[in-house]
C-alpha cells in the first residue's frame, strides 16, 4: 500500500514538473534562438563573373577588365602568341606584377611568386595569375611593344554583395 502510494505521488510529481518546467524550456530555447538569429549579422552573397576576349590583334594599350567592388581575383589565364608585351595589373590602387620589361622578365620570375604562372607551351605563351583578393577592386591591362595576337584571355572573379 505504501508503495502503492509512493508511486502516485511519484508520478504526481512528474506530471507537475513536466506540466511547468516543460513550457519555461521551451519559451528560453525559443527566445535564446531567436537572440542568436538577430545577433548574427546577414551572410553577403558571392556572385561569380566572367571576362573573355577571344583572337584579337593588339597595338596598343588594351583594357581586358576592370571591376569595382570587393571580391576575389579567382584566375587571369592569357595566351599569347609572344613575349614582347608588359602586363599591369592594379588591384586596390597597387601594381601587383613584379618591375619587367617584357614577358620573358615574368617568364623568369614566376617559380618563386605563388600568385604568378607564365611559360612557354608549344610556340605560344601562357600567363596565369589566381587567387588575389580585392577590397576596391582591380583594372588588367595589357601593353604590347608592337603588334601581337592575344589568343585568349580569360578573367574569373567573385564579387561580394
Amino acid at each position: 500500500m505504501i508503495d502503492e502510494l509512493l508511486s502516485k505521488i511519484s508520478e504526481c510529481v512528474r506530471k507537475s514538473i513536466e506540466d511547468t518546467v516543460a513550457p519555461l524550456v521551451t519559451a528560453a530555447v525559443d527566445k535564446l534562438a531567436r537572440e542568436i538569429t538577430e545577433a548574427i549579422p546577414e551572410l553577403p552573397s558571392i556572385a561569380t563573373k566572367k571576362v573573355e576576349h577571344v583572337r584579337r590583334v593588339i597595338d596598343r594599350a588594351f583594357e581586358v577588365a576592370k571591376v569595382r567592388g570587393r571580391g576575389r581575383l579567382r584566375e587571369v589565364m592569357l595566351i599569347v602568341n609572344t613575349t614582347n608585351l608588359r602586363l599591369e595589373l592594379v588591384v586596390d590602387n597597387r601594381d601587383v606584377f613584379p618591375s619587367h620589361n617584357d614577358l620573358n622578365d615574368l617568364i623568369a620570375v614566376s617559380p618563386y611568386l605563388k600568385y604568378l604562372d607564365v611559360f612557354e607551351s608549344d610556340g605560344t605563351y601562357v600567363v596565369r595569375v589566381s587567387d588575389i583578393h580585392f577590397l576596391k577592386g582591380f583594372t588588367f591591362f595589357i601593353n604590347p611593344l608592337g603588334k601581337i595576337t592575344l589568343s585568349r584571355a580569360l578573367v574569373l572573379y567573385d564579387l561580394i554583395t
